[in-house]
């Protein structure tokens, strides 16, 4: 799997242990937002969680948990997007948040992180892209569509948590980046 990044991303491409250390979470989950423009409109892709996951029918974008045995943080990212979407990371552009949360199960308390970066993917619009080649699981997520910004500022997508103002602040980094 390869991509770029951008050099102030260096601190993810380090494996999960190697960003642990240093740092206070017991679990880390690595996703990202996938922006493109499509005949001058700029639409984020977001997906459908499944009617049998948690938080049914939530809106959101690529992502899950890191894997010790992801060769870094970003390559967890690249390879959560390809398992979710069948699209391939071209390029990490930034970090749109870094979120943090806690939670006690069976009495063991754990600190959450969640690393949301800008993605741009190979199957971009500037080289033919189809909308046919985003491939679900089934098992994950039951829909996908490509936003406006309009589109995520309303109440027409239900997201879990802050991921609404993630994806907007999104869109505000990718009009930046462009």
């Amino acid at each position: 799997m390869t991509f770029e990044f951008s050099q102030h991303l260096t601190e993810f491409n380090v494996p999960l242990s190697t960003f642990l250390r240093s740092r206070p979470f017991t679990h880390v989950a690595v996703g990202a937002y996938i922006y493109s423009s499509k005949e001058g409109e700029k639409t984020v892709l977001l997906l459908q969680r499944s009617e049998s996951d948690s938080y049914p029918l939530h809106w959101e974008g690529p992502g899950g948990a890191c894997e010790e045995d992801d060769e870094s943080m970003l390559s967890g990212a690249a390879r959560e997007i390809t398992e979710e979407t069948g699209l391939h990371v071209r390029r990490f552009e930034d970090v749109i948040s870094l979120d943090e949360w806690e939670d006690v199960k069976h009495g063991a308390a754990r600190r959450f992180c969640k690393i949301v970066f800008l993605a741009r993917v190979c199957e971009d619009s500037h080289q033919g892209w189809e909308e046919e080649r985003v491939l679900l699981d089934p098992k994950e997520h039951r829909a996908f569509v490509w936003a406006t910004e309009a589109d995520v500022q309303g109440d027409r997508y239900k997201f879990i948590g802050v991921q609404r103002e993630t994806c907007l602040r999104g869109f505000n980094m990718n009009n930046r980046c462009i």
